[in-house]
């Protein structure tokens, strides 16, 4: 059955996201999730100890939102000049510039990042089509260097 194209897509897809990475909360289970559109990864969501700029603070289970901007000057303008930009870690990864943000286990809070940022910054709509793509990685204890 076809859904009538009024719901919002993006947030029902997201949901169905943290129902998964939430099981990997118990296990401290490290994970990626590529959100894409139209076969291109716009943003991550990922386990914030996997990222070296802010798992120093802290390697609980999380939620940190992800951004790259490779050769994307102008949609990095558009991020930089978002009110919530002031919250995210600025790096450089293999000279890209790169932004993350750990939410801690805020998913209304990630949700609502995650929203401004693709309707801001990358100007998609919530109805429209977006994939996601979840890698549940090894549990944090396994990766962090003794």
């Amino acid at each position: 059955k076809r859904k009538p194209m009024n719901e919002d897509i993006f947030v029902i897809g997201i949901d169905k996201v943290f129902n998964v990475v939430n099981t990997f909360e118990s296990g401290n289970f490290s994970y990626i999730v590529n959100i894409i559109k139209d076969n291109k990864i716009i943003m991550q969501l990922i386990h914030g100890g996997l990222n070296e700029k802010i798992n120093k603070k802290s390697f609980n289970f999380n939620y940190s939102i992800s951004l790259n901007f490779y050769k994307e000057k102008e949609k990095q303008n558009k991020f930089e000049n978002l009110e919530i930009s002031n919250e995210f870690d600025f790096y450089e990864y293999e000279n890209v510039p790169s932004y993350i943000l750990n939410c801690k286990t805020n998913n209304e809070k990630t949700k609502e990042y995650l929203i401004i940022i693709i309707e801001k910054v990358y100007e998609y709509r919530r109805l429209d089509i977006f994939e996601f793509e979840i890698h549940q990685q090894p549990p944090m204890s396994q990766m962090i260097p003794s």
